[in-house]
């Protein structure tokens, strides 16, 4: 048995489309949702309506800091709190592989790694735009996820990530900041890929050196 539900789309469209749930292996009766948090109210409304319906269970993953940055954010725990729901907090990270973990809390807080090799994350640098989107184009025919600015999260994985850091980044002490509120975007793409990552900084000396000390383990 599948759950599905009608999903009305997002950004003031008027369509919807039929989704559907797979159970999980070995629970005919138990439906997983990962990344519950990008759900709208509506959507999270329609998918519960039909879980009641059809006697089922949900199996609900969310993250509130991974949000999409357009929408409201969800209290999901509040939703959820008349629905019968056991909340259970995760202490570890899953998806990250332990490098880009390591790298991930390096360069958004400044822990220390002293003895970390990064062998896959690299660093590059551009000043001129033009030099930037050719290298961005180069690095998108070889298969690699390409995020220049503005930002367009979606809800996957990515096996190859480069990331474009410009001049609203910043560092505040050890801790990464931006102008636009943009570090919560570099923590969700950054957990989100598998292998291989780049920063690519554009036209900022001060957060390529901060991210080159990283990198070769200088103070």
């Amino acid at each position: 048995m599948w759950l599905c539900c009608q999903i009305v789309a997002t950004r003031g469209v008027s369509s919807s489309k039929t989704v559907c749930f797979q159970p999980l292996p070995g629970f005919p009766g138990l439906f997983p949702l990962d990344d519950a948090q990008r759900l709208t109210r509506a959507q999270l409304s329609s998918i519960l309506n039909q879980a009641k319906q059809n006697h089922t269970g949900l199996f609900l993953s969310y993250d509130p800091t991974q949000a999409r940055y357009t929408q409201e954010v969800l209290n999901l725990s509040e939703l959820l709190k008349d629905e019968h729901f056991s909340a259970k907090k995760l202490t570890t990270k899953i998806r990250t592989n332990p490098e880009l973990s390591a790298f991930l809390e390096c360069i958004m807080t400044g822990r220390k790694y002293h003895r970390q090799a990064f062998p896959h994350v690299s660093l590059s640098y551009f000043d001129q735009k033009e030099d930037l989107y050719a290298y961005l184009a180069d690095l998108s025919k070889k298969k690699w996820t390409v995020f220049n600015l503005p930002y367009a999260n979606e809800n996957e994985e990515y096996v190859s990530a480069a990331i474009v850091m410009d001049n609203t980044f910043y560092y505040h002490g050890n801790r990464l900041h931006s102008h636009q509120a943009r570090e919560k975007q570099i923590y969700d793409m950054i957990s989100r890929t598998i292998s291989d990552l780049q920063i690519v900084v554009y036209h900022n000396p001060p957060v390529f050196l901060h991210i080159y000390n990283i990198l070769n383990h200088k103070d």
